[in-house]
């Protein structure tokens, strides 16, 4: 995965809107967790409301340190993008403190 920079930043709320034009890129989004489950610790997923799931494999430890209604950033590569929700495969946390400048929808 590319440690770079995200391709866009965007809140949950507008992840569906925005990230067909980033599918296959990196990007950040910022939401409150609806769903941790890592019942298989291979394939670990934390949901964030709005339809963002995100992929952490094998990351159990830091899935597990998420509490539902946190509000975090996770960063992963947009994998699929459907009217119901994205998917980020691989995702990651990402430190809240770094530079966040979400897009917008277009009005």
């Amino acid at each position: 995965m590319d440690y770079g920079r995200p391709a866009a930043q965007f809140e949950a709320r507008n992840a569906i809107a925005l990230a067909p034009d980033y599918l296959r890129k990196k990007v950040t989004v910022r939401g409150r967790i609806s769903a941790v489950d890592t019942s298989d610790p291979e394939r670990c997923i934390v949901k964030l409301d709005h339809g963002v799931t995100a992929h952490f494999g094998e990351f159990k430890a830091m899935a597990e340190r998420y509490k539902l209604g946190e509000v975090i950033h996770i960063s992963g590569i947009v994998e699929a993008v459907n009217p119901s929700g994205i998917t980020l495969d691989p995702a990651f946390g990402r430190d809240p403190k770094a530079p966040f400048a979400p897009l917008a929808p277009a009005p």
